[in-house]
């Protein structure tokens, strides 16, 4: 089916993804569906293949520790120099470092610095990597008496919105004219014949205190936006061997972690079960966060995990007796929010091909009660014998009194009736606004009857 708009086409992705697994470094996002507050980031969770994700960047931190640092987390950030005397541009001192973007500019002009999407450097053994604003990049790089060289330069290719594009644009630019490297204090710059990139050393991650400590989800904020976590509790447990795991309130992560310079990087994520739709949001942004790399800040207080486009994550240490102790906070499953609704059908297709919606004579469907649906097929009215599991759903037509309508309304109850038969899964979208249901060869889309 084509020329569908946003949010549905949004929608069917998100439906038809549900069920991939994930098991990946960070989710894999199609950039359509992760462009939602100028960030990168899908509807539900798409996981596909492995991702390069932060291209060489993560990865060739991760490939050139010694392998059995990856069993453990590794403390391989640099502590904020005291010495601030000479400069210095040998490449012993620049390992395991970690920097932010202060200012720059270079061929493009300034760098422009956007809020909650840093630039950032990192610099391994023989390889360096970082996010320029909105994708993550890698390179060779080689020193010499602070002449400084680099090679194979690559990044990702997603999009982020317009602002973020250009900051990493002009960076990007910058960052090719790139010849000299300086160290002063807790100060680095790099310069070329039309670039100056100033960048200040990143605080190390909390390594001691974040650690074998068993971390509850209590506060979810996105941009000026904060709320409650909802559903099971929501934990994170960073183990000294390197693994990961926890939850999103409705389904399990684990994976396995390393510490790159100021961030936590999952090297493996998966996440395992399925979210009622008051939960997918939650849901969405706690494995976003968690997958795209994460800052910690503790100080003696709660965790705060903050990722790229200001999005945080607050918790509170906890025990595993209290954890037991700690109720979940209930939310109603999809079927109850079904049950009693009414929807009219504003595209779709099927077994039959597309369906010819009738304006007039939209199909109608009722969810009655939690086992029954009736409505409206688009000239006769139907009852159907229903199950519903979890997101999975099945229909049984009744026999129904036959009413004969014009050609092209019949056609459509044809169709309609064809590809509802067809259905073995739905999903709430768009908050509640939208009911997908879908099929080996359906795939329909509702709006609310009260709304028409």
């Amino acid at each position: 089916m084509t020329d569908r708009h946003d949010p549905v086409e949004a929608a069917f992705e998100a439906l038809r993804a549900e069920t991939e697994d994930l098991d990946t470094a960070r989710p894999m996002r199609t950039v359509a569906d992760r462009r939602r507050s100028g960030r990168r980031r899908g509807v539900i969770l798409v996981a596909t293949a492995a991702s390069v994700l932060l291209v060489v960047g993560v990865s060739w931190l991760v490939s050139n520790r010694d392998p059995g640092t990856v069993a453990g987390p590794p403390d391989t950030t640099v502590a904020p120099s005291t010495d601030s005397s000479a400069p210095t541009g040998d490449p012993v001192s620049l390992v395991d470092s970690s920097w932010t973007l202060l200012s720059g500019s270079g061929p493009n002009g300034e760098v422009p610095i956007v809020d909650g999407w840093p630039i950032t450097l990192h610099f391994s053994p023989d390889t360096l990597g970082g996010t320029s604003a909105c994708n993550g990049y890698g390179a060779n790089y080689s020193i010499d008496d602070g002449d400084f060289t680099i090679g194979g330069l690559g990044s990702e290719d997603m999009g982020c919105d317009g602002p973020v594009m250009e900051s990493e644009s002009s960076y990007s630019a910058a960052f090719s004219d790139v010849d000299h490297v300086e160290v002063i204090g807790d100060e680095l710059t790099l310069t070329g014949p039309s670039t100056e990139l100033t960048f200040a050393r990143n605080v190390p991650v909390p390594v001691a205190a974040l650690v074998d400590q068993l971390w509850l989800l209590e506060t979810l904020i996105e941009g000026e936006k904060g709320s409650p976590a909802m559903g099971d509790p929501a934990v994170l447990l960073l183990s000294q061997d390197g693994t990961v795991s926890g939850g999103t309130g409705c389904r399990s992560l684990s994976g396995e972690y390393v510490i790159s310079g100021h961030q936590v990087q999952f090297t493996t994520f998966r996440a395992d079960g399925d979210c009622p739709s008051l939960l997918r949001e939650q849901d969405s942004l706690v494995v976003n966060v968690l997958g795209d790399g994460f800052t910690a800040d503790i100080q003696g207080g709660p965790l705060v995990v903050t990722s790229r486009g200001n999005e945080v994550l607050v918790y509170r240490a906890i025990t595993q007796a209290e954890l037991a102790g700690t109720p979940s906070e209930p939310v109603r499953s999809d079927a109850e929010l079904l049950e009693g609704s009414s929807w009219i059908l504003t595209q779709g297709e099927g077994p039959n091909g597309l369906i010819g919606v009738v304006e007039g004579s939209e199909p109608r469907i009722t969810f009655t009660t939690s086992n029954t649906l009736s409505g409206n097929l688009s000239c006769n009215d139907f009852t159907a014998g229903l199950t519903i599991e979890g997101r999975q759903l099945s229909t049984l037509l009744l026999p129904q009194r036959t009413l004969v309508c014009e050609s092209s309304t019949m056609e459509a109850e044809a169709a309609f009736e064809a590809a509802l038969t067809d259905v073995t899964e739905f999903a709430l979208e768009s908050d509640g606004q939208v009911l997908i249901m879908a099929g080996g060869e359906t795939e329909l889309a509702f709006n609310p009857a009260d709304a028409d």
